[in-house]
C-alpha cells in the first residue's frame, strides 16, 4: 500500500483478482489422481522461516502435492 501509493481497498481487490486467476489456472491444469489399483503419494511442506532462527513455530503457508507412483 505504502510503496505503490494505493488504498487498502485497491490492494484487497487486486489480491482477490490474483487469487481468482490462480484458482482458474489450477483448475485448468489439474488432473484426477486415483482409480482402481493406483497408488497416490501425498507430500506436504510448509514454506516459511523461523523468526530469528528460534523456536518451533514457523510462519508460512502449507503446500500439498499428490503424485501417482506409477507415472511420477
Amino acid at each position: 500500500m505504502c510503496e505503490v501509493g494505493v488504498s487498502a481497498q485497491t490492494v484487497a481487490d487486486w489480491s482477490s483478482f490474483c487469487r481468482e486467476v490462480w484458482v482458474y489456472w489450477l483448475k485448468q491444469q489439474s488432473q484426477v489422481l486415483s482409480g482402481p489399483g493406483v497408488v497416490v503419494k501425498i507430500d506436504e511442506a510448509k514454506i516459511g522461516r523461523r523468526k530469528y532462527n528460534r523456536g518451533w513455530w514457523v510462519k508460512g503457508n502449507w503446500v500439498f502435492a499428490g503424485t501417482e507412483r506409477s507415472s511420477g
